[in-house]
């Protein structure tokens, strides 16, 4: 999908066991927002812009009863179980556990968060 996550998870009607939904790194941890939904969205290899940020997505997630239990190496991906089966995993919490590939130095951080920043997003509470 790269680019529609979050509004794909938030008009989702099943609610399966155990969610894995891509997330953007570059927004960093704090920020909640996502790119504008657009059914016409194709993300183009090498760009930033795509996604919806951990932040946004674990809000979403638990408004939707589920939890983060997983964040996996590559800094992309996150896994979410349903509210009735948390008790058989650790949640963890987003901002604790969010990390930036380590091939990529803090001025690289920097100017690309801030890239995306100024570009057209929708922030949510």
């Amino acid at each position: 999908m790269d680019g529609n996550d979050y509004y794909l998870f938030e008009n989702l009607l099943i609610k399966p066991k155990i969610i894995c939904i891509e997330y953007n790194f570059w927004f960093g941890p704090d920020i909640k927002c996502s790119i504008p939904y657009d059914k016409n969205f194709i993300w183009k290899q090498g760009s930033l812009y795509s996604g919806a940020s951990l932040n946004a997505l674990c809000s979403l997630a638990k408004n939707k009863g589920y939890y983060l239990i997983a964040l996996e190496s590559n800094c992309v991906n996150a896994f979410f179980i349903r509210s009735d089966l948390k008790h058989n995993f650790s949640i963890i919490d987003n901002v604790a556990n969010f990390k930036i590939p380590k091939k990529y130095p803090n001025n690289v951080i920097i100017k690309n968060r801030e890239y995306l920043l100024n570009k057209k997003l929708n922030f949510f509470q």
